[in-house]
């Protein structure tokens, strides 16, 4: 213990008989370390790599920042050009026969098909991403949930639903084994989706 005290004292003698050259290599690291920054943040301003800026400014401290605040010209990145620039809108024209699938088309006369009352009366649910996009989160952003989903007429608890992408919904459930395990249950195959909470 003797010794470490011994130690301490010898270098705070050292410290104070050398004071003024602490006090000057503390400054130069400052202003080299200083200048080296300041031309690193005009650099990423002006959209160009701000390593390189730094370490040319490290190498001239005060002349090389002063420099290239006066000479270095903006240039524009990538995204504020595809910002600028306005969207374009794309059509693609079908050619050939409709799909099979495709509603009949009706010509010049006709009279439209009219719709069954009955079946007017049943609610049909769509669902799709923008459905489970609401459903996914609360007020405070948790989770809600459990949820009761059938689909393809199997009925089955869900914890929470994870992800909405575009042609399916991603959930969370528990297996008989107690682990969780996630599914991908594309929108078609979903009769319906009932919350429990």
């Amino acid at each position: 213990m003797q010794t470490l005290l011994d130690s301490l004292n010898q270098y705070g003698q050292f410290l104070i008989d050398n004071l003024a050259v602490v006090i000057a290599m503390a400054f130069a690291v400052g202003v080299v370390i200083g200048s080296g920054s300041f031309a690193a943040s005009i650099g990423e301003v002006r959209n160009r790599s701000p390593l390189l800026h730094f370490l040319i400014g490290c190498a001239l401290p005060i002349v090389y920042p002063l420099l290239i605040l006066v000479s270095l010209k903006y240039r524009s990145s990538d995204t504020t050009k595809r910002r600028r620039q306005p969207k374009e809108e794309t059509f693609t024209r079908m050619e050939g026969a409709p799909p099979a699938d495709a509603p009949p088309i009706l010509n010049e006369g006709a009279v439209a098909p009219t719709a069954d009352v009955e079946s007017l009366d049943e609610p049909q649910m769509a669902y799709d991403a923008a459905f489970f996009r609401q459903l996914t989160y609360d007020e405070k952003g948790n989770y809600r949930g459990p949820f009761q989903f059938v689909v393809d007429g199997n009925e089955f608890k869900v914890e929470r639903i994870v992800e909405t992408l575009e042609a399916v919904v991603v959930i969370e459930n528990i297996n008989p084994d107690g682990k969780t395990q996630r599914l991908r249950i594309p929108y078609g195959k979903i009769v319906s989706c009932v919350e429990l909470g």
